[in-house]
């Protein structure tokens, strides 16, 4: 106690989960969105037919996302 391991510990394990649920929230704010969910489904069909790559369409999933959330 003394050397201050276990108030270190505890302000890791904060940090950790207060990433972990900004994390969780913006995967199901992202998964929710309508638009979202039809861009996937469009995406997948070209992906597996190897018409993009997977991280190519990813990328144009998160750019169509966070162009949306600027208006």
């Amino acid at each position: 106690k003394d050397n201050g391991f276990f108030r270190d510990r505890r302000t890791q394990q904060s940090r950790y989960w207060m990433r972990e649920t900004i994390n969780e929230q913006l995967k199901t704010h992202f998964y929710a969105n309508e638009d979202i969910k039809r861009h996937i489904r469009e995406l997948e069909s070209r992906v597996m037919e190897d018409k993009i790559s997977s991280f190519a369409a990813a990328q144009e999933l998160l750019d169509h996302y966070f162009k949306h959330l600027k208006k």
